[in-house]
């Protein structure tokens, strides 16, 4: 009886804890982003039925408290960020040059997904690497870039596909949120998902069905796309 009065205390705690989190966090974050962040980080504890695994598992709450504010801040600091995949480094050994050709190749991206970018809102450009100087061929390379607006971020990762369209030059560019470990965990298990939903439907003789992951960085999911012959 003790223990599990210690468990409904802790758990209440815990409950506690989470309300004043949301409370926190509510002006750098929406309701539902908390939620879904609280929910998921408190599904891996698995409490399972026993009243001596419960408290073992409620004793960890500070644990799951420390990885939900950890993990809202690493998100709220990449909120402004995109990656683009398969750049062309620049072959100038000059610093400034290099980052006049990478302003320009952003705002070159950007032109092809319809959106005109303002130098001054690029408030970092960096590339994920080391730059070669000696490299007798510049491999293609992720270029991390932060923009001051958001609504012209979200504008780009909207008309992304419009890169596979465009010109050659950039037609094996991909656009991504700049995400936080834990979200790539989670958009690599949906991608293994859908690639195991299109070989179901391909074993059913269903063929011209795709499946593909789409969606805002904090709403992704599984879409089912049919094939147009």
């Amino acid at each position: 009886m003790e223990i599990e009065t210690r468990c409904n205390a802790m758990m209440q705690k815990l409950e506690d804890r989470i309300l004043k989190i949301e409370e926190e966090l509510a002006n750098i974050c929406s309701k539902d982003e908390v939620l879904e962040v609280i929910q998921k980080e408190i599904s891996n504890i698995n409490i399972v039925e026993g009243t001596e695994t419960k408290v073992y598992q409620t004793e960890n709450a500070p644990k799951l408290v420390t990885s939900v504010i950890s993990e809202l801040s690493e998100r709220k600091s990449r909120e402004n960020n995109i990656v683009f995949y398969g750049i062309h480094e620049s072959e100038s050994a000059d610093t400034l040059e290099r980052k006049s050709h990478d302003i320009e190749l952003v705002k070159e991206l950007a032109q092809v997904c319809e959106v005109t970018v303002d130098t001054k809102n690029l408030h970092k450009i960096i590339i994920i690497g080391k730059f070669d100087k000696d490299s007798i061929e510049k491999p293609k390379i992720p270029l991390l870039i932060t923009i001051d607006d958001l609504d012209t971020k979200r504008k780009i990762l909207r008309n992304a596909t419009k890169l596979r369209d465009g010109h050659d030059k950039f037609r094996e560019v991909a656009i991504s949120h700049d995400m936080t470990k834990t979200e790539r965990m989670e958009e690599k298990q949906l991608r293994e998902e859908a690639n195991a939903l299109a070989e179901q439907a391909k074993t059913q003789g269903q063929g011209n069905l795709q499946f593909k992951v789409r969606g805002p960085p904090w709403a992704r999911k599984i879409m089912k796309l049919k094939i147009q012959k």
